[in-house]
């Protein structure tokens, strides 16, 4: 079990560094479907949408986790990537949780590569975002999830399989 979890972690470090160009096979709906299968409560346009504007939350207290989505009356683009935003905090949460790290570490723990992909990845503006509205221990987490925004679908299912469920 802990070889498998190993080569879970690893396989979803490189991912995200590579993060290759797949057909996406599988929907944003497919995606909160694994969560819950996964035993992640997951909620729509919640308590938690009327706290602030926010578009979701990825909240947990030990393993009992809960993803709080905010779409609103409609589902737009911003919508959909924010499924895969939350879910990459679910991953990052099983990831640290397998690893016996801080919650707030990346995934990717390979400095030169993660800032790379910030870079190269992430506008300015994205950046200067995160950087405004969450507290400075809570950026590397929150870069992730916004470079995770961009892999597939089936990337980020699989990735979720394989550090929180097998």
């Amino acid at each position: 079990m802990k070889l498998i979890k190993s080569l879970a972690l690893a396989a979803v470090t490189a991912v995200l560094t590579v993060a290759p160009a797949l057909a996406d096979s599988k929907s944003e709906y497919d995606l909160i479907q694994t969560a819950k299968e996964a035993g992640i409560l997951v909620t729509m346009n919640g308590e938690k949408c009327t706290e602030r504007p926010v578009y979701g939350a990825y909240t947990f207290v030990g393993m009992k986790r809960m993803l709080t989505l905010c779409p609103g009356a409609e589902v737009d683009p911003i919508d959909r990537r924010t499924v895969k935003h939350e879910v990459w905090h679910a991953i990052q949460h099983c990831v640290n949780t397998a690893r016996g790290t801080d919650v707030r570490y990346p995934v990717n723990m390979d400095t030169d590569s993660f800032v790379s992909d910030i870079n190269t990845h992430l506008s300015e503006e994205r950046v200067n975002f995160i950087k405004a509205s969450y507290p400075e221990d809570h950026w590397l987490v929150e870069f992730e999830a916004a470079l995770a925004e961009q892999l597939p679908n089936e990337t980020i299912d699989e990735l979720f399989r394989m550090a929180c469920i097998y």
